[in-house]
């Protein structure tokens, strides 16, 4: 789905990784793009350290920064520190299934991206597995239609979305049949 993304390989991008655990997306946006810095958020330490782990070789070095903590209150540090439009690209795994009022963290999203920019979300769907993982960690699947018309309310145009590639997340057999029932990605672009 990187793949996907209408951006120069060989330009300097500024990619945003919203709620990143391990940083899947911005792990293939990293070797997809070799002159991209990513700041990867997330209130998970572990899940950072296990991204940091992975991007520990020379070729990553000074391209990575990762902050820890509540995803509304470090996206209005970096709003408040005048990073107003600086991102080329933002990444969101999983993260508005956890937000109270996704309006608002779309809309400081959106004011960190530059005109145009690109907003590339992965999130669980509402299908069996879907609900039943979002029942063990506490949240609800968004409905697909539900979410995409939320993410157009809020300044943002569909380009594409794809039932996420088995090999994307799991590499282990039994786990590709559930990960074809549990993500889809949305591709959009900052009106």
């Amino acid at each position: 789905f990187v793949g996907a993304l209408s951006l120069d390989t060989q330009r300097a991008i500024k990619v945003l990784g919203c709620c990143a655990g391990t940083c899947i997306f911005e792990q293939e946006v990293l070797k997809r793009f070799p002159r991209a810095h990513v700041t990867a958020i997330d209130n998970n330490g572990e899940m950072l350290k296990a991204f940091q782990k992975k991007t520990s070789a020379p070729e990553y070095k000074d391209r990575v920064c990762v902050r820890q903590g509540d995803i509304r209150k470090e996206l209005d540090d970096l709003l408040k520190a005048d990073k107003h439009g600086q991102y080329d690209l933002a990444i969101a795994g999983g993260l508005f299934e956890h937000v109270e009022n996704p309006a608002e963290v779309l809309q400081q999203i959106r004011s960190l991206l530059k005109d145009r920019g690109i907003f590339l979300q992965a999130s669980l769907r509402e299908t069996p597995p879907g609900k039943f993982i979002g029942w063990s960690c506490g949240v609800k699947p968004l409905s697909r239609d539900y979410f995409i018309s939320l993410v157009e309310r809020n300044g943002f145009t569909l380009q594409k979305s794809s039932i996420l590639p088995f090999s994307v997340l799991q590499p282990s057999t039994w786990r590709n049949i559930w990960v074809k029932w549990l993500k889809e990605a949305h591709y959009f672009t900052k009106n």
